[in-house]
């Protein structure tokens, strides 16, 4: 069991009082939901909000709003999350229950994140680095996870690998093995979908490959130690697509056909495309160009609206690829020049990032717990 959630628990047991208890029931919910053992974390938030009566029901229902929060978000309702933790976040200011505030203003920060917004990530990032107290890992391993992503999705590692370390630290200190494996799974996602990226420029660099290679053999290690439920679909199609950039193309498509076979319905709506764009090319790449058409037209069937542009690109330089090697060279330039365009939107929203998140100091106190990825 997590050392964590040893914790938690034993915490719940000897809870002496009611705002103790629910303060370890809303840190269970949390990591129930980050684990992606949703029943039961569905289940404590019910406990917490039945505990919602007297001088506590403030704190109860922003308890709630908060692990609710953090639950919409790891099932994929990211504008229900932001519903929710802003709920919590604004009970928490009014009722001045300062650890509550920063612990929403960190997942807040998350969902910037994931509606592209530098800007947003700043603002509550600093809310929570002004105002954490040192013991608060919870809060300050999300946030500095956050921003250590937002400069790796900008493809500014060497930036954001101190932010990294900074949040391996907060999670190592907690014995939060959940957050340590979204550490190593998102070292190695940027990496992997930056080169990638590069590759549409035609520039892939060799050292970056290599390691990308061991950033993903230690997620793998990892992800075996822990079995949590939480990256089920992520790490086989990381591995396709490193094997595609290895030019490994019946591997990749043997490990995409079994992932589209077993968990394609618990990607997220833009990865099916991309998922289905990379079979695509791996089938046409090893002779199969019928089936590999089908599944071209499948991945453009189901393109999402809310499409980002570095996902547009890496679909459409596959569409590309797989129409050259149907000898179909109109499609393929008119595919290659629309990868290359969200290329290019690509990188000026990475400049924003860069700009906007590089600006942010380290926080004295700075993790030096050792190293993260494979540099």
């Amino acid at each position: 069991m997590s050392r964590l959630l040893e914790t938690i628990r034993s915490q719940i047991a000897n809870a002496g009082d009611v705002a103790a208890l629910i303060e370890a029931q809303t840190r269970q919910a949390i990591y129930l939901a980050r684990r992606g053992e949703n029943d039961v974390s569905r289940e404590t938030i019910a406990a917490i909000r039945a505990s919602a009566i007297g001088t506590l029901q403030n704190e109860c229902i922003a308890r709630a709003n908060l692990a609710e929060g953090v639950l919409s978000f790891h099932t994929g309702s990211i504008e229900c999350a932001r519903d929710k933790l802003r709920r919590a976040f604004v009970l928490a200011n009014a009722g001045r229950l300062s650890s509550i505030s920063t612990w929403c203003a960190a997942w807040l920060g998350l969902i910037e994140l994931n509606l592209g917004r530098p800007d947003g990530i700043l603002t509550f990032a600093k809310i929570v680095i002004e105002s954490a107290v040192p013991s608060d890992h919870s809060s300050l391993a999300r946030v500095g996870l956050t921003i250590a992503d937002g400069l790796h999705f900008a493809g500014k590692y060497g930036i954001a690998r101190p932010w990294y370390e900074f949040a391996r630290g907060h999670a190592v200190a907690e014995g939060d093995d959940v957050a340590i494996e979204a550490i190593l799974h998102n070292v190695s996602a940027f990496r992997i979908n930056n080169i990638r990226l590069d590759e549409i420029d035609g520039a892939v660099d060799q050292t970056e490959l290599q390691r990308a290679k061991l950033d993903l053999a230690s997620c793998l290690n990892y992800y075996a130690g822990i079995a949590s439920r939480s990256f089920g679909w992520l790490l086989p199609m990381l591995k396709a697509q490193l094997n595609l950039l290895e030019g490994l193309h019946s591997e990749a498509v043997i490990n995409l056909k079994r992932l589209i076979d077993t968990d394609f319905d618990n990607l997220p709506a833009r990865l099916q495309s991309v998922a289905l764009s990379d079979y695509s090319f791996g089938l046409a790449m090893t002779g199969n160009l019928e089936l590999s058409a089908l599944n071209e037209k499948a991945a453009h069937d189901l393109l999402p609206a809310d499409l980002a542009w570095d996902e547009r690109a890496l679909i459409f330089h596959r569409f590309a690829s797989s129409a050259a090697l149907r000898k179909e060279p109109q499609m393929a330039s008119i595919m290659h020049a629309t990868a290359k365009d969200a290329v290019r939107m690509h990188r000026e929203i990475q400049t924003q990032f860069t700009s906007v998140l590089s600006a942010l100091p380290l926080p004295a106190e700075l993790s030096t717990h050792g190293n993260v990825g494979s540099e």
